[in-house]
């Protein structure tokens, strides 16, 4: 989508009108899967819209649609997609994430359905950008089992180029300046996962 489209679209009131469908259809699957792509979509490589989507209680209604479908492959997906795009290179971002239970439900996902190669990818991607330079967010990850998921990942679809590339992006930047992170990869086999 180009960034006039974006800024035109925010513009007009479209991100408080998508977020505002997903509140007021919080039982319907679809709306909550379309949703999540409209703001995947209206965020990407979009800092003005990232911001209006966290003012709008755009990060919460993901989060919440997360939560509440559990079960639906494609919420799933497209919830982890979304949280990836809303915090990529936003600091503040990445603080409501993690205030929201966007972590943990980043996580979940990736528990519940370690068969989804695409919940495995976009989750080890959200990792690594709710992550990027922020220390409580690696804490966090690393205590909600977030490291022993992503190299699981790894293990599961060696042959999965995207799979590998987002793991190995994630792991980096859960280890980055963070010490405590850095040793529990390596006991968690995380260097062999890495050069292997």
């Amino acid at each position: 989508c180009r960034p006039s489209i974006q800024t035109a679209v925010a513009a007009a009131g479209g991100i408080k009108v998508v977020v505002n469908a997903m509140h007021q259809n919080t039982d319907n699957f679809k709306v909550q899967s379309k949703g999540c792509l409209a703001l995947i979509v209206l965020s990407h490589e979009h800092k003005s819209n990232q911001t209006a989507i966290a003012a709008a209680d755009g990060i919460g209604a993901v989060v919440r649609a997360m939560q509440h479908h559990h079960n639906m492959i494609e919420v799933q997906r497209k919830g982890c997609w979304a949280l990836a795009h809303v915090t990529q290179s936003h600091p503040s971002n990445q603080t409501i994430v993690e205030v929201s239970g966007g972590i943990e439900a980043i996580v979940k996902a990736m528990q519940q359905h370690p068969d989804d190669s695409e919940i495995q990818c976009k989750g080890c991607w959200a990792i690594a950008h709710v992550t990027h330079y922020q220390p409580s967010n690696q804490s966090k990850v690393e205590a909600a089992g977030g490291i022993k998921l992503v190299l699981k990942a790894m293990e599961l679809y060696p042959q999965n180029c995207e799979i590998q590339n987002c793991g190995c992006w994630a792991l980096s930047m859960l280890a980055h300046e963070h010490s405590f992170n850095q040793f529990a990869i390596e006991a968690a086999g995380g260097v062999k996962a890495v050069v292997k």
